[in-house]
C-alpha cells in the first residue's frame, strides 16, 4: 500500500462525511494504522495490553492489599438469574493461559512470555483475516 500523507486523509474524511458511503471506513482505518503519522491509538488494543499488565502487576503483589483482596470477591451468593454466566474481567486469561491466571501471573518471565505469544497470535490472525 502507497504511504499516503494528511491531506490525503483529510481530503478522504471530508468525501466520506459528504457522501457518506458505507463500507469505506474500513479501508481508511487501515491506511490510518498503516500510517502512523495522526498518532492514532487503537483503544481496544491499549485497554486489552493494560489489562494484562494490571493483573501481572496485582498477581505479583506480596501484602495483603485491597487490589488483591477484591479480586478473590464473590459479590453474588445463591441462585444466578436466567441468562449467561457472570463473566469476570480475568476469564479471558484463564482463557488463553488455560491455568488459573494469578498462578502464571506470579512469574514475571512466564507471564511476560505468555503476553508476547498473545499478541504473535493476534498479528498473525489478522494477517490472514480471520
Amino acid at each position: 500500500m502507497p504511504k499516503i500523507n494528511e491531506e490525503e486523509i483529510l481530503c478522504a474524511l471530508q468525501s466520506m462525511k459528504a457522501n457518506k458511503t458505507p463500507g469505506d471506513d474500513e479501508i481508511l482505518m487501515e491506511m490510518i494504522k498503516e500510517d502512523n503519522k495522526t498518532k492514532v491509538v487503537d483503544v481496544a488494543k491499549r485497554r486489552t495490553y493494560s489489562k494484562w499488565n494490571y493483573a501481572g502487576r496485582v498477581a505479583r503483589i506480596k501484602d495483603n492489599r485491597w487490589s488483591v483482596r477484591i479480586l478473590g470477591w464473590r459479590p453474588w451468593t445463591g441462585k444466578r438469574d436466567r441468562g449467561s454466566p457472570i463473566t469476570r474481567w480475568y476469564d479471558d486469561i484463564e482463557k488463553v493461559t488455560g491455568l488459573p491466571w494469578i498462578r502464571v501471573a506470579q512469574g514475571k518471565d512466564r507471564w511476560g512470555a505468555i503476553n508476547a505469544k498473545r499478541e504473535e497470535n493476534k498479528r498473525l490472525c489478522q494477517n490472514i483475516n480471520i
